[in-house]
């Protein structure tokens, strides 16, 4: 079990869909560090908090007879305001200054009404007996659950004698759902604990939508409820990126009457994220990353990908970074200018950065994996190259004071 638990581990990793790499980022680099909720005076706005990762000292050839003054790298953290509805950023702020302003992200729901959840086979070929685990330490079985992929004969005729069963489940309102591993279909479970032994309903769900994550490869991933926002947090087996993924979820009824209720499931788009319930909006950023992904809640289903301006300040360079300057571990190597923070001279294989590897001094030109054409090809990202307007607008926004005060309520 040990060994088939770390090879699908190992598996996982390079599964496209759920699984992820994180990148060691290029020095010098930023990135958003973490992303807070505001009070209702920003209902479409957060707070970044941005940093830049250690980089090696910024330097690039020059005229001897020219004095470039030495500019020395801040690597933050700064803050900023973003806009979750096109990305817009202003000033850097004191981040400090908006403490007061940050709200929580919204939890799962604690009040569930079930703890637990077993089945067996009743090897009969139509149904499994489920025994259940109320809130308030109640426990009920119920011996007729559908279950369409049942044995026809078994070892016992005692159902707790046979295999247990992968199922899923939760509670959405005041109905379990019951998701046999082997079966297309859910059972939903009404029970009234008023009575002795608990009045139980049986429900017909059929399963619609993406239930891809919703596995029982694992009977321990456990699933939790956003029930203000009608969305499930499933737990991702071990290797898995962020451990969870949230789905969005809408229980209607069947018009053809084949089942008493359909049940849909439908992906936000990303593993990881948190949820705020007072704007309806689940929001996603990754580690090192330079981007955030807003998922729309309210019923668009619209997912937007944000990529903020995480430069703290522009500033005014005597030359080009460029200028003279050449990377030995490719002479083929593209040099773009960065002006954000420093006079920066990157380089660009392609729009593969290989910034770390010009600058190190352990690099020969026959340590080369990567063979830079020597034709120059179209990125699909790389640092601005907007010119400054002078050093101390950077100044003004990386100092003691802020460009923006908020506002607090009495």
């Amino acid at each position: 079990m040990v060994t088939s638990l770390i090879a699908f581990c190992l598996l996982s990793l390079v599964v496209t869909n759920n699984a992820c790499s994180i990148l060691v980022p290029t020095d010098g680099s930023l990135y958003i560090a973490n992303v807070q909720l505001l009070n209702q005076q920003y209902p479409d706005s957060v707070l970044l908090t941005f940093a830049r990762t250690p980089s090696n000292t910024l330097t690039f050839p020059s005229d001897p007879s020219i004095t470039v003054p030495t500019t020395t790298v801040d690597n933050g953290p700064w803050c900023k305001v973003m806009n979750v509805l096109n990305g817009d950023v202003g000033d850097v702020v004191e981040c400090a200054d908006y403490a007061p302003l940050v709200r929580d992200w919204t939890s799962v729901d604690v009040n569930a009404n079930t703890e637990d959840v077993q089945c067996y086979d009743n090897c009969d070929g139509a149904s499994a007996t489920c025994t259940i685990l109320q809130s308030g330490r109640i426990t009920f079985s119920i011996a007729d659950v559908p279950y369409l992929n049942s044995q026809i004969q078994c070892l016992s005729t005692d159902p707790t004698d046979n295999a247990l069963l992968g199922v899923i489940w939760f509670d959405i309102g005041s109905t379990l759902y019951i998701k046999f591993a082997s079966d297309d279909d859910v059972v939903g479970v009404q029970s009234d604990l008023s009575t002795t032994p608990p009045a139980v309903t049986l429900l017909s769900v059929a399963a619609a939508g993406d239930w891809s994550s919703m596995t029982t490869w694992f009977d321990t991933l456990s699933t939790g409820v956003y029930s203000t926002v009608s969305v499930l947090q499933r737990e991702l087996p071990c290797c898995l990126c962020d451990g969870y993924t949230l789905l969005q979820y809408s229980v209607t009824s069947d018009p053809s009457g084949d089942y008493d209720e359909i049940l849909t499931l439908d992906a936000v788009g990303f593993n990881g994220g948190f949820v705020d319930s007072v704007t309806q909006r689940a929001i996603k950023w990754g580690p090192y990353g330079q981007s955030v992904r807003v998922y729309d809640l309210s019923g668009t289903g619209s997912l937007t990908t944000l990529e903020p301006d995480l430069c703290p300040g522009y500033v005014d360079c005597l030359m080009s970074p460029c200028l003279n300057a050449e990377c030995p571990y490719d002479a083929n190597a593209r040099c773009v200018e960065d002006y954000c923070g420093a006079c920066t001279a990157r380089w660009f294989c392609g729009s593969v950065e290989i910034t770390d590897l010009c600058s190190s001094t352990s690099v020969t030109w026959n340590n080369n994996p990567i063979n830079c054409p020597t034709t120059e090809e179209p990125t699909t990202e790389e640092p601005t190259t907007e010119e400054p307007t002078t050093s101390e607008e950077f100044e003004s926004t990386t100092g003691a004071g802020t460009t923006e005060e908020p506002t607090t309520s009495d």
